[in-house]
């Protein structure tokens, strides 16, 4: 990753995992050097770092389903209530 070679020791079924998201961080890291060119490395690396935070926590929203496991519950109250 940026040029940097990191022992890690890891399944070899996570391999490609691992392979793909260091491209990422090179291709994101290659774009933001390229947008901000008077910005320093460590600059770039930052705001790299923030995208992929900022990508994870919006996944992470998506995948939130305590709003439907609310109404579920509202619902089965509402269905026990009819059947009484």
């Amino acid at each position: 990753m940026l040029g940097v070679r990191f022992p890690l020791t890891v399944e070899r079924k996570d391999e490609a995992s691992y392979r793909q998201a260091a491209k990422q961080v090179d291709m994101m890291f290659k774009t933001y050097l390229e947008g901000y060119s008077a910005s320093s490395r460590e600059q770039v690396l930052i705001m790299t770092a923030f995208h992929f935070a900022l990508k994870a926590m919006q996944q992470e929203k998506r995948h939130d389903t305590t709003p439907y496991a609310e109404k579920i519950e509202e619902l089965i109250g509402l269905i026990e209530e009819c059947i009484r």
